[in-house]
């Protein structure tokens, strides 16, 4: 108990010793004060992304009510062979993938050997001190760039570039935040006398295509799970007529589909491997690995997670999210490279976006 307490002890203690970063913290309070402030007073107001997707929401209602009123899906699409033949390969690949994934689980859980071998044994030693001043120092240094940054990318807009589409800045703003907040982790762990390679930023000599097979059968693994949770949420969300909100990439998705095509493209590109990179170093490399040092391997593994959920901004998805943050830190956890759980990240993220947008083109067939 003594440690513990001495440890959250050092929390406070780092403010007191740190004076730029607790008036970082205390600026940063202030300005997101100002910002929530004036973001409550414009509540109420009907943009055109709310348009786009109220329009888009009517619709697939729309379908869903014709989908219920004919039978089946395969009814709904049986003029549309293509769609047809897409959703019943899509649910041989699901069916097929949530099964080996049961199988999978059934070993780790009652064979011994695979859990055993799962684990990496010949990893570099590692030479960075994690202290929890490190996680603080980040997470300011990256709240203050992003703020500073939406400032800048705000005027060059309105001042250069007012008619080019709002996402587009979006999408730069959550690059540039992204690149900064992995140069932030490298300064704070190079300051510290460490290694990027402590980050798990290497791959086992020869063993990459192992490790690319262990990621992959790590979201077969985790795909039961995951799913089970987000179809009991989505029955629970139908029981109080509860619609939960899309992700920011969707509203992207159906305002861009004419207006700018080459933003679509990129947030698939961001979405579906920049952001799992990006993120992988901070939540499991750095955040995961940090918290493990200061409170053990479960906690580390919950925290990170928890944190990983959280950001995500979105209530519904959370334990989902969770879920999958939990089996990304137990990949890392058993073989020290980021390689498996960023192959896990982007085989899923991947793998909703495709999702999407089949579910869309049901839905403009159901409007056709």
């Amino acid at each position: 108990m003594m440690r513990s307490w001495f440890r959250w002890n050092s929390i406070f203690s780092f403010f007191w010793r740190e004076k730029s970063y607790t008036l970082l913290f205390l600026t940063l309070v202030l300005c997101y004060g100002y910002l929530w402030l004036v973001t409550e007073s414009h509540d109420g107001e009907f943009t055109e992304s709310s348009r786009v997707m109220a329009e888009y929401r009517l619709a697939e209602q729309k379908v869903q009510k014709d989908i219920e009123r004919i039978g089946s899906i395969e009814k709904f699409l049986e003029n549309k062979p293509l769609l047809n033949k897409v959703f019943n390969y899509l649910s041989f690949l699901a069916t097929g993938a949530f099964s080996l994934g049961i199988i999978i689980n059934f070993f780790l859980l009652f064979n011994p050997a695979w859990r055993r071998s799962l684990t990496l044994h010949d990893i570099p030693v590692g030479t960075t001190p994690w202290k929890i001043s490190m996680f603080f120092k980040v997470l300011l240094l990256w709240i203050g760039a992003s703020l500073i940054l939406n400032f800048f990318i705000y005027l060059i807009r309105q001042i250069f570039f007012p008619q080019v589409p709002v996402n587009f800045f979006l999408l730069l703003h959550t690059t540039l935040s992204d690149i900064f907040c992995v140069c932030f982790i490298f300064f704070i762990i190079r300051e510290a006398g460490g290694h990027w390679r402590d980050l798990g930023l290497w791959v086992p000599k020869g063993k990459a295509i192992r490790e690319v097979v262990i990621g992959l059968g790590g979201y077969l693994a985790i795909l039961p799970v995951f799913l089970s949770i987000l179809i009991f949420l989505a029955y629970v969300a139908g029981l109080f007529s509860y619609e939960p909100p899309p992700h920011p990439l969707v509203t992207v998705f159906l305002e861009e589909e004419r207006r700018a095509p080459f933003l679509i493209f990129y947030s698939i590109f961001l979405a579906g491997i920049l952001a799992p990179v990006f993120e992988e170093i901070f939540f499991r490399g750095f955040c995961y690995t940090l918290f493990k040092k200061q409170w053990g391997m479960m906690w580390g593994m919950v925290l990170s997670s928890a944190l990983f959920a959280f950001i995500h901004q979105n209530t519904f998805a959370f334990w989902p999210i969770f879920i999958l943050g939990m089996g990304m830190a137990y990949l890392y956890e058993k073989r020290r490279t980021l390689l498996p759980a960023i192959v896990l990240h982007v085989s899923h993220n991947l793998i909703f976006i495709g999702y999407f947008f089949f579910a869309k083109q049901v839905v403009n067939y159901g409007l056709v």
